[in-house]
């Protein structure tokens, strides 16, 4: 099988990614807009390291993919690394890179 420039093989999922895609997803998880200005900040359910009120909340993606539990968390760490403090951007990593390898870690036992 070819990988074509657009897309690239995800062995983990045997599923086609559009890079387009991912890349228009990381722009848009980067970008956290003004939410104060909006309407009052809630820091239950909508603090401004989640995304704000971007389309693209993490929360929103790791459920339309349906990734669970492991792969969701490797997307939570990553879209908000080093958000909440910026301080802890290589602790957030790690996290991500904790879930990512146990989820790796299930399919190989499997």
């Amino acid at each position: 099988m070819s990988i074509q420039d657009d897309e690239i093989q995800n062995d983990v999922l045997g599923e086609q990614i559009d890079l387009d895609c991912i890349e228009r997803l990381g722009a848009a998880l980067t970008h956290v807009p003004d939410v104060a200005s909006k309407r009052a900040s809630d820091p239950v359910s909508h603090p401004a390291h989640y995304g704000g009120d971007t389309t693209y909340e993490v929360i929103k993606v790791i459920t339309a993919w349906g990734l669970g539990f492991d792969l969701g968390n490797v997307t939570k760490y990553v879209a908000r690394a080093g958000k909440k403090d910026p301080a802890k951007e290589l602790e957030d990593l790690r996290k991500a890179s904790f879930y990512l390898n146990h989820r790796i870690n299930t399919l190989e036992e499997s």
